[in-house]
């Protein structure tokens, strides 16, 4: 450690820049941190003031300089000095705030980093201060900006600090969910191919097995306890994080010292001290030399005890750790009264009871009215005794959620036996004279007082029948009553039902009367289509009539046709035509107006009419034959007047029409008409 300081001092001296430097002087403060503490925090000073300096040249200074700040908190809160590293953690709080006003948004990024670790900073020394409110909010507040940013890593370790805070206040079942909470959340990074967020993610889930385990000791779980400590433990041996693994030989060794393996539980906490010592950390000392205090309290060495619990709230006072102050002063409450020292104990109890008080810690208030109990038991005041005993009910039943001890009843017992007691010395002494009328009137109050006890315990019997009586009765007729009103209901339901149902069949036996009328009109029209497509089909040329004339008949005139007709429809508007008549070979195609039926009777038309016009007028020009078809046309659909109103027609002249009956229809055909002489 010594030469990674002296290079990186080497190389701070001959760095100009100041962001580098920066960085420099922090990590040589971090290489002080275990050999010279007050090296340490120069550096991290330093850092900051030069950062300050050259904060208006660049936002990342602004960074640095919140860093350096950070730094300085850690450390002071890591030596108790809670004022001062809270202090250097607004510092630090504030820059970040200001970054993420900053236009880059690099810097607010960076500044939004920066307000989640500030607030992990504020809720760690609330939680060492026993302000565990203040410490619950702002972890929940820094768990979500760690959401906001997607930092996995960070929500796992605020997930399990606010667990954390409610082990701290007793509250076990929300502490157990945090934690298990957090577990899942390392656990899913433990597999990352990153090594060093992955080695982070099983120290994650061992920190998380180990706080399962304090939960099932505090509940005198304590064989599950160790084996969520050896859980634990493995992980940390697995990665060889040996300074990690104190804790777990801390608890270890309190599980230990429950199972009465007192060898073992000594062994455990030598081996944590020993690491703690050397580190330097105060708390972890406090913490090791409470735990072994109270191991030689179970062993009954209590001059050791005392001696370990004085030295560890020494400890506990310098730091200002509230939590421990009051579980220190608990334990030698205890010893004190093992010594019967009641006025020790009683005072050391009050002060615990008080300190608990302060950080709303119910198990330490518990534990103190405990001792309050025994204390004054001990002083014979059993009044005292018995209220504290109920107070010490009331805590415990909120701390563990079981049933009520038989304390508060043997204390009761305790208290009027001793009074009865004092009241019959102090008659025996007053009244030696009349010793055997005083046997007398006991015998005879003795019976009278059974008598009375069995009367009043028929009586109380009676009663007590009675009201089950009675209150079995009144049960089964509100139980009628809801059946009847259920029974109503059903009923109701069913009508409601049976209507719907007879409903819904009448309108299925509709619909499949409509669906097979549809069907029967359907096919009637199909098949009346399918008769016209035979009628259409014989009207048009076929394949062999088709060759005869182009090829036969025309002297292969047309050595090479097709025909494409394929209707979109059952039946087509579309048709060809082909006739011979002498040397002339007359053929067309023609495209009618509409598809299907509309388009069929318009292709039957003008079939009808090429085959009149062909045979029967003898015309042979393409065009007359054209103006034929058109004027026939046009008089069957009423399309064309002449001047004085009269039909264009030349088979029937001159034939009136009506004007307020003619129509502008638009029908006819498209068509493509060749006459070929075959001769020439």
């Amino acid at each position: 450690m010594a030469g990674n300081t002296d290079s990186l001092l080497l190389e701070l001296n001959k760095e100009r820049m100041d962001s580098i430097r920066i960085r420099l002087m922090l990590e040589v403060g971090d290489s002080y941190e275990l050999s010279n503490p007050d090296s340490q925090i120069f550096y991290y000073n330093k850092a900051a003031v030069v950062a300050w300096d050259a904060r208006a040249r660049h936002w990342k200074y602004k960074l640095l300089y919140a860093v350096a700040t950070r730094y300085s908190g850690v450390f002071h809160g890591g030596r108790g000095d809670f004022e001062k590293s809270m202090f250097d953690f607004k510092k630090s709080f504030n820059m970040c705030r200001n970054l993420t006003e900053e236009s880059d948004t690099e810097a607010v990024k960076e500044g939004r980093q920066g307000l989640s670790k500030s607030l992990v900073n504020f809720a760690g020394i609330q939680y060492y201060m026993g302000d565990y409110d203040k410490a619950a909010n702002n972890y929940l507040a820094a768990l979500y900006m760690k959401k906001l940013l997607k930092d996995k890593k960070g929500m796992a370790l605020c997930i399990n600090n606010i667990g954390n805070v409610y082990l701290a206040k007793g509250q076990y079942d929300k502490a157990l969910n945090y934690y298990q909470l957090g577990i899942d959340q390392w656990a899913a990074m433990k597999d990352t191919s990153d090594p060093v967020l992955s080695e982070e993610a099983k120290k994650g889930m061992s920190m998380g097995y180990m706080n399962l385990g304090i939960i099932q000791r505090n509940q005198n779980n304590y064989e599950e306890a160790i084996d969520y400590y050896q859980r634990s433990a493995d992980i940390r041996i697995a990665i060889k994080d040996f300074k990690g693994l104190t804790d777990c030989y801390v608890n270890m060794g309190i599980a230990y010292k429950y199972f009465k393996e007192f060898d073992k539980a000594l062994m455990y906490y030598d081996k944590a001290l020993l690491v703690f010592e050397r580190l330097g950390d105060k708390k972890g000392i406090l913490r090791v030399m409470s735990n072994m205090g109270v191991l030689y309290i179970e062993t009954m060495d209590y001059e050791k005890a005392t001696d370990l619990n004085l030295k560890s709230l020494a400890i506990a006072e310098e730091i200002g750790d509230k939590q421990a102050i009051a579980h220190i002063n608990n334990n030698l409450s205890d010893i004190y009264f093992k010594t019967e020292q009641f006025d020790k104990a009683l005072s050391c109890a009050e002060k615990a009871h008080d300190m608990a008080a302060k950080v709303s810690s119910l198990a330490e208030s518990t534990r103190a009215y405990y001792l309050l109990m025994e204390g004054w038991a001990g002083k014979g005041n059993y009044k005292l005794a018995y209220e504290n005993a109920k107070q010490h009910i009331i805590s415990n039943d909120s701390l563990k959620g079981i049933e009520k001890s038989k304390v508060v009843q043997e204390m009761e017992t305790k208290y009027q036996s001793v009074k009865k007691q004092q009241e019959i010395d102090k008659q025996q002494l007053e009244l030696t004279k009349k010793e055997e009328e005083i046997k007398r009137k006991e015998a005879e109050s003795a019976f009278q007082q059974t008598l009375s006890m069995a009367l009043f315990g028929g009586l109380l019997l009676v009663l007590l029948l009675a009201y089950f009586i009675y209150r079995g009765y009144q049960t089964k007729k509100k139980a009628n009553v809801l059946i009847s009103y259920k029974n109503g209901q059903l009923e109701q339901a069913n009508t409601e039902i049976t209507a719907q149902r007879d409903e819904i069949e009448a309108q299925r036996d509709t619909l499949d009367s409509q669906k097979n009328l549809l069907e029967r009109i359907h096919n009637e029209q199909t098949d009346s289509i399918r008769y016209a497509k035979r009628i259409q089909k014989a009207l048009i040329p076929s394949e062999e009539m088709l060759t005869d004339l182009l090829m036969k008949e025309s002297r292969s005139v047309i050595a090479d046709y097709f025909v494409y007709f394929k209707p979109r429809d059952i039946v087509s508007g579309d048709f060809f035509w082909s006739i011979k008549i002498e040397n002339r070979l007359i053929f067309c195609v023609a495209d009618c107006t509409g598809h299907g039926v509309p388009g069929a009777f318009m292709s039957m038309l003008g079939l009808s009419y090429l085959n009149e016009i062909a045979k029967r007028h003898n015309i042979f020009s393409a065009s007359d034959i054209l103006n034929e078809l058109r004027a026939s046309i046009v008089v069957s659909l009423r399309q064309q007047i002449d001047e004085e109103g009269k039909h264009v027609n030349e088979f029937n002249p001159a034939i009136p029409i009506n004007r307020d009956s003619l129509h502008d229809v638009k029908d006819g055909m498209d068509i493509c008409l060749c006459v070929l002489n075959t001769e020439t």
